[in-house]
Parts: C-alpha cells; structure tokens; sequence
C-alpha cells in the first residue's frame, strides 16, 4: 500500500516487501518532528508495519493512514512499537 502511494506522489515505490527496509528512505524525522505525510515504521511480533502520519493522540500515540488490513485503508491510533519516523 505505501509503496503505491509512493508511486502516486511521484517519488518511487519500494523494491521490498519489508516494512523496516523503509528505514532507509528520505530523510529520519524525530517524533517531536513529525508531519502528516511522513511515513512510520514500526517493530511488532512477525515482522512490521508501516503507515502514514496523521497526528498524534492524547495518549502520544501516532495516528496513521495504513492499508492491507482487512482489504481496506483505514485510519488508527498505532499501539505499536515505533521505530523510525521518514519523511521521502
């Protein structure tokens, strides 16, 4: 799903199927930092999961865009571990 977004915003899409191999893309972005639109890697039991940013929420939880959950986007407050924040 992000890599099609990439392709769609014109910077690319991803020559692998990891979540965490986006690690590398664009520029790191400190959480305090965060914008929406840049994307959100995050660490979970079987490998990762990635998402736009949306916000924050009042527990300092990031809200993400994602996709390929249930066939559909949709839009969640990440209970996840965050690992890196990109902005490409």
């Amino acid at each position: 799903f992000i890599s099609y977004c990439k392709q769609l915003g014109g910077v690319g899409g991803h020559k692998s199927a990891s979540s965490k191999s986006f690690l590398g893309d664009g520029t790191k972005v400190s959480p305090s930092d965060a914008q929406p639109g840049d994307l959100c890697i995050f660490s979970r039991g079987g490998g990762g999961h990635i998402g736009i940013f949306v916000g924050w929420s009042k527990n300092g939880k990031p809200i993400i865009i994602g996709g390929n959950q249930s066939n559909k986007v949709s839009i969640k407050t990440s209970r996840q571990n965050l690992i890196g924040i990109r902005r490409v």
